[in-house]
């Protein structure tokens, strides 16, 4: 009973984990938008799509990180 209890309180904890996120993704996603209100939507989904891309190009790498541009 006691094992039944603590995973009923660790998915407690996760859904309210995980609901807290998407509160935060939402925030994100209208902030995003209202920061680009005199763009057209082509151009804020492109903007998304390269500011999201994994190996995107940099000008000044991080620190440690290796540049793309050769």
């Amino acid at each position: 009973n006691t094992l039944k209890g603590e995973r009923e309180k660790e998915t407690e904890l996760r859904v309210k984990l995980l609901s807290e996120i998407r509160e935060q993704v939402a925030l994100l996603c209208a902030t995003g938008k209202n920061l680009y209100r005199g763009v057209s939507q082509a151009q804020y989904d492109q903007f998304l799509t390269y500011s999201t891309k994994s190996n995107r190009l940099t000008e000044t790498p991080q620190e440690g990180e290796l540049s793309d541009v050769a």
